[in-house]
């Protein structure tokens, strides 16, 4: 048991106080004490010469042993064993030296009595009622304490006075035993204040304690959220890799138009899927904090044709109207933070938009514009405004349908532009349309908009005619939907689940076949990770040059930020073809 276990809650609410109480007390009787060292060796030289000094002398020792003992008490007292007895015990402790205390401070109203010296005898009562009043600060905490030390101090001098004293005495004598009497019941209000104050302090105590445990309930599940996000999207970006791969791969394949019809069907449900497994990858950088910010002074213009170019199509599937307003400002910020925000943005809008359509434009305010999105779609209530910034809040989707999102668009907005700093607001009508702003600081400089944003989706088709790509995946339907991708861009592929799997395979061609690039998943079979994987193969060809590339399914957020500082370039799967091969060209320097 130790010495917090009564305070921290074991002991009932009244015990706690009291024991608290003791502990302040004792926390300081000490210093208190070596104060009132100096006050027995005044009175003692005030009445050398006017008292039998043998006396004298026995008295300031006495005195001085008591306030000795107590010091020695308040420093033992945080050194002994905590029992069920502990804090009682220690208050008898304290009782007793009051006892001896007050009955030695009163006993010198009785032996050092001389009424032929007013003098002394005013500076003696005015030290003894003093030392009294002095000691309501600790006292007061432990009546009982109180008690012992004030009744016999300043009773006994009332008492002598009532005895010895001529009728002025006599009258002081009373005058102390009405002070004793208020002084009691000042004791007392002091008390209620203190142990008042203590409760108050125990109260706050539990709730800084719940707080505590609520907040560590929260980040724990938190925790468990992240890596059972991180581990089932790791399984879902394994097939959907492939999926993606194996679907550009086929483009070729389909030349009917029912064939053309039926890619463009796959080609847009590959594009959703990883639209939901890119939000869960922003999500884990956020919560990683591996989202880095790079600001420059951009024009806005090349993104709203972008974005024009990408989703009108999808606006007009739905015969919905998709209109650009002015765009062509120059602004600080990070574009593609502020592109991810505008594309969820614009993407949401034409997903709850059935009728009317979808603008996007800018304002200029003050040395701001503001970037808005306009619909006329169902708007939100005023009860979801509140919501729709959290995760996974779908308030227009009771169904719960994939193919309106996870709910996580517009809480990777509101984080990414805390991110940024950029003031993010929402306004909405129910069944009229809402608006989203977000306000961008304008730059002075004048620059021209540049080639614009987003893949080229031109073929690849023979660019990596004669280059050698070691593939290295445990996964054998993304191996095979790579190498099919390799072949369709000329390259020769070699596939293995593993790094002695690929050795073996380069040792099995019959001609030298060093690789000219090197693919490797992240996680591989046996505990091995893609980066010791390529390093193995690299010492193994003595190639320390050789370029390579890793992909990965993981989102975990420690790995994350350990992909943005690793010393490869790292690709999250799932992975659009032409984003490989824009990485692979700058790898291969073609």
């Amino acid at each position: 048991m130790n010495k917090q276990d009564c305070v921290s809650g074991e002991c009932p609410d009244n015990q706690r106080i009291v024991d608290e109480a003791v502990r302040f007390m004792y926390a300081n009787i000490g210093s208190i004490s070596v104060i009132q060292l100096f006050f027995p060796v005044a009175i003692g030289w005030m009445f050398w010469n006017s008292a039998s000094q043998p006396l004298i002398v026995f008295w300031v020792a006495a005195v001085l042993t008591v306030y000795a003992v107590r010091i020695l008490l308040s420093q033992r007292f945080e050194k002994d064993t905590i029992d069920d007895d502990y804090y009682p015990r220690w208050a008898s402790y304290f009782t007793w030296t009051s006892v001896f205390s007050g009955v030695l401070w009163g006993g010198a109203g009785v032996l050092f009595y001389t009424p032929e010296s007013v003098n002394l005898q005013v500076l003696l009562y005015v030290l003894i009622v003093g030392v009294a009043a002095g000691s309501l600060i600790v006292n007061c905490y432990w009546l009982p304490a109180f008690f012992a030390y004030s009744i016999p101090s300043i009773g006994l001098v009332a008492l002598n006075l009532l005895i010895r004293a001529e009728t002025p005495g006599k009258i002081l004598g009373v005058l102390l035993i009405l002070y004793l009497l208020i002084f009691t019941q000042v004791a007392r209000r002091t008390r209620e204040m203190m142990y008042h104050s203590i409760r108050a302090q125990f109260e706050n105590l539990s709730l800084v304690e719940e707080l505590q445990k609520q907040k560590e309930r929260a980040e724990t599940a938190n925790r468990a959220k992240t890596r059972f996000l991180a581990s089932a999207n790791h399984d879902l970006r394994q097939p959907v890799h492939a999926l993606s791969l194996m679907t550009y791969a086929a483009k070729d394949e389909l030349v009917s138009p029912r064939g053309k019809k039926l890619y463009d069907s796959m080609n847009r449900t590959v594009r959703s899927l990883s639209q939901l497994l890119e939000s869960l990858l922003d999500l884990s950088r956020l919560d990683a904090g591996a989202m880095s910010v790079q600001r420059e002074n951009v024009n806005l213009k090349s993104l709203g044709t972008q974005l024009l170019t990408e989703f009108l199509p999808l606006a007009q599937r739905k015969k919905l109207r998709l209109g650009l307003g002015p765009f062509d400002y120059v602004v600080y910020t990070d574009i593609a933070l502020v592109e991810r925000i505008l594309r969820n943005l614009v993407s949401n809008a034409i997903r709850y938009t059935n009728e009317g359509g979808v603008l996007v434009g800018c304002r200029p305010r003050g040395q701001d514009v503001l970037v808005e999105v306009w619909d006329t779609g169902v708007g939100i209530s005023d009860d979801d405004t509140a919501l729709v910034f959290t995760e996974f809040y779908q308030g227009n989707n009771p169904d719960h349908d994939r193919t309106q999102g996870l709910g996580l668009g517009l809480s990777i907005c509101k984080r990414i532009s805390e991110l940024l700093g950029h003031e993010f607001t929402c306004r909405s009508v129910p069944g009229r349309g809402t608006v989203f702003r977000l306000r961008l600081p304008l730059s002075q400089q004048v620059i021209l908009p540049d080639k614009g944003f987003g893949d080229n989706q031109e073929d690849h088709k023979g660019r990596l005619q004669g280059k050698v790509v070691l593939i290295v995946d445990d996964e054998r339907m993304v191996r095979e939907a790579l190498s099919e991708v390799m072949a369709d861009w000329g390259a020769k592929p070699l596939a293995a689940a593993g790094s002695l799997e690929a050795l073996s395979a380069l040792n099995n061609e019959a001609e030298d076949c060093a690789p000219d690039a090197i693919i490797c998943d992240y996680r591989l079979g046996g505990d091995e990770t893609g980066v010791e994987a390529i390093h193995l193969i690299r010492n193994a060809l003595s190639r320390q040059d050789t370029p390579a590339l890793i992909l990965t399914g993981d989102t975990a957020p420690e790995l994350v930020k350990e992909f943005d500082e690793s010393e490869f370039p790292v690709l999250h799967k799932p992975v659009h073809p032409h984003a490989l091969f824009v990485e692979l060209s700058l790898l291969l320097k073609i």
